[in-house]
């Protein structure tokens, strides 16, 4: 049984499934050649840790638009906290399982929304909530009910799936773009635009997993499990290879930022950030700690600062300059 089962999603690539499709030796020449390029462009100004309380552990930190709060959770997704970098203060935004599952920001970093699990014997059930930062007020977004998605935000709506059924909200808000979002079902990529869904499979039959638009919405970020991540345009065409790199997340429209982990078979050995380019080309090590284990990295909207977990749950800051 592996060591922290809900941290390594389910058709995780492993380094070893990825080596039997590329030589290693040539990955590596090519990082080297492409280092001092990229690092022209990409600079870490400050590494720092969050000190939030001693002697516990959080993990999936995940930063406000303006890269001034920081949202985490506790072992196995349990509760939703809020760290305020300026004021260095926590808040409790929810105790439940599964609340630190993948929570998400409004655009103006006002409200955070976020899905709670509750278990009637054995079947789970889950509701989505908001929480406004201002007034900290809880609202229910959908009523307690089976196979309930994590919430996302795609122009002016809340968009998540209730038993395969799509269902969106228009947000308060002014920031009004196109209809358009994408997320995995079924281990495959759907994407729907302006109403019309399409079920996509750039790479093949297989499970795919940690998809994602990129900011200006022409392009389809995702990992095709035991072979590596990719780059495809709306159409599920294939642009770009960028090799073994788990977790991954748009930094901006030309950069990916993610993990290379490494394990035993049963916990991880070690693990660092890198920035990759959207074509594949250019490689850089974010973070190189020979005693720290850097996991699932997230970026802060305005492109200045990265945060992650450590495998033994500190929480660390990475301020950028490009």
């Amino acid at each position: 049984m592996r060591v922290f089962p809900a941290y390594r999603q389910a058709g995780h690539v492993t380094f070893e499934n990825y080596k039997n499709r590329h030589m290693k030796k040539m990955l590596i020449v090519f990082m080297f050649f492409n280092q001092f390029v990229f690092s022209q462009d990409f600079k870490v100004l400050k590494t720092e840790k969050i000190q939030i309380k001693r002697n516990e552990q959080f993990f999936f930190p995940k930063l406000s638009p303006d890269g001034s709060k920081i949202l985490y959770t506790k072992q196995n997704y349990t509760g939703l906290y809020l760290y305020d970098l300026k004021k260095k203060t926590v808040f409790q935004i929810s105790g439940k399982q599964g609340a630190g599952y993948k929570p998400i920001f409004s655009k103006n970093g006002t409200e955070v929304f976020y899905r709670e699990n509750d278990y009637e014997g054995m079947r789970k059930i889950s509701a989505i909530y908001s929480f406004n930062l201002k007034n900290k007020e809880k609202k229910i977004i959908e009523s307690k009910k089976r196979n309930v998605t994590v919430p996302q935000i795609f122009g002016n709506k809340l968009f998540y799936t209730v038993d395969g059924k799509v269902i969106n909200k228009t947000l308060n808000s002014s920031d009004i773009g196109e209809d358009i979002w994408t997320l995995i079902d079924k281990q495959k990529i759907i994407l729907c635009n302006k109403g019309v869904k399409t079920v996509m499979t750039p790479n093949g039959e297989g499970n795919y997993i940690w998809v994602s638009l990129s900011p200006d919405k022409k392009k389809i970020l995702y990992t095709f499990s035991g072979h590596g991540t990719y780059i495809s345009d709306l159409k599920g065409k294939l642009i770009s290879d960028l090799g073994y790199l788990n977790a991954p997340v748009w930094y901006n429209d030309n950069w990916i930022v993610g993990m290379k982990d490494y394990d035993d078979g049963i916990k991880f050995t070690s693990s660092d950030i890198y920035a990759v380019s959207v074509d594949g080309k250019i490689s850089r090590q974010l973070t190189d700690s020979e005693n720290l284990t850097e996991l699932y990295p997230q970026c802060s909207a305005d492109n200045s600062k990265i945060v992650y977990h450590t495998y033994k749950g500190g929480i660390y800051l990475l301020t950028i300059k490009q």
